[in-house]
């Protein structure tokens, strides 16, 4: 592969990260150029969004195994496993998942978060914002499979599907959430559930032929929710990283009697969801060639509440009694260290305490009952 060369971005100075530039803006309309003689102003420390060196495109290498049996001549049984391991994923990116690499480091905490100083790297700097490649993820699919291929008037198709999906990525591209690397130098302890993490899917569909040119036929699907995130209202490590929707991906210490960890970037779900849709059709053949078709859809048959929170508006934790970090546990001038320790979570954040992971929406993709009739012409 050739080598990517470094590749910058400047922004204007309304978002989240500043402009490389200072002075006049660009005129407005396409190509939107900045001039070519305009420099840097004195005095002023430029941020830049840039492309690693090393840039690598996305690895995947996928493992699929599986076993099928026939129970009849129209039926059959399946297992199937499926490992899929991807590497160079993106590691942070633009204005919703920044990775900000311009500091410092005095070493790490005991859960290996890195101790940030006030004294950046590159002092003619005030951030570099990296798109990396550096990230990884793993996934696990276990699926039984039960097909009743078409005879005797009718067909059954049934699967059932457990799977693990884990990454330390950023998440902006793939969900409604926003992950970029809580650390500027250690992305392995973002290791974990991803924003795609659906444990278990249930999907069954069939159709069947009634006489006098009826047909009916349904899908179900169910899957429980999606992963939940949880953001913070403190910058723990000092970074000066937000999020664009609001919060911090800082992980927070949790204490549960005598152990304490780093809370899991997803540590709750969106609720369950369920869906069932039916058809009815009736077929009129005539000549032939010639048919015409009375179609009854119903969307949603039960009128299930598929419902939903908005996590740039309900996954905010609230922390308390923050304070600076204390340099001399560090054997470091308290000067010296940015960043705060604030007093541990006693508890794993639960759906609807506290506002957090609060049901505000319907879900995406669904509906409420919905009936629809129409007519088709097949010539």
């Amino acid at each position: 592969y050739a080598q990517t060369p470094v590749i910058f971005f400047p922004t204007t100075g309304g978002g989240l990260t500043s402009t490389l530039f200072f002075g006049p803006m660009p005129a407005s309309g396409f190509p939107y150029l900045f001039p070519s003689d305009q420099n840097p102003a004195p005095g002023g420390t430029p941020s830049i969004n840039y492309v690693d060196p090393n840039f690598k495109n996305p690895r995947v290498s996928n493992f699929t195994g599986g076993v099928e049996h026939s129970l009849m001549r129209d039926l059959t049984v399946s297992f199937n496993f499926v490992y899929a391991h991807s590497a160079r994923l993106r590691t942070g990116g633009f204005s919703s998942a920044q990775w900000s690499r311009n500091f410092n480091s005095v070493g790490t905490d005991q859960f290996g978060r890195a101790l940030l100083t006030s004294v950046p790297f590159d002092s003619s700097m005030f951030s570099n914002n990296a798109l990396g490649s550096f990230s990884r993820g793993n996934y696990q699919e276990y699926a039984f499979n039960v097909t009743k291929k078409y005879s005797k008037h009718f067909q059954v198709f049934a699967n059932y599907t457990y799977a693990k999906n884990r990454d330390n990525a950023t998440t902006e591209r793939d969900s409604d959430t926003f992950f970029g690397p809580q650390d500027p130098f250690n992305i392995n302890i973002d290791y974990g559930r991803n924003a795609l993490d659906i444990s278990h899917q249930f999907k069954a569909a069939g159709v069947y032929d009634l006489p006098f040119g009826f047909s009916l036929s349904s899908i179900f699907i169910a899957h429980s929710g999606v992963p939940f995130p949880a953001y913070i209202d403190q910058d723990l490590n000092g970074d000066g990283v937000n999020n664009q929707g609001g919060g911090n991906n800082d992980r927070p210490v949790v204490t549960i009697g005598s152990k304490s960890f780093l809370l899991d970037r997803y540590p709750a779900n969106q609720p369950d969801y369920f869906n069932w849709d039916f058809r009815l059709l009736k077929d009129f053949g005539f000549k032939e060639r010639y048919h015409v078709q009375l179609v009854a859809d119903f969307f949603n048959l039960t009128n299930r509440h598929n419902v939903y929170s908005n996590p740039g508006v309900n996954a905010t934790l609230h922390l308390t009694n923050c304070f600076p970090i204390d340099g001399a546990r560090f054997g470091t001038p308290s000067t010296i260290i940015v960043g705060k320790t604030c007093d541990p979570l006693t508890a794993i954040p639960k759906a609807g305490v506290n506002g957090y992971r609060k049901v505000d929406q319907v879900a995406p993709g669904s509906s409420p009952f919905t009936f629809q009739a129409g007519v088709k012409f097949n010539f």
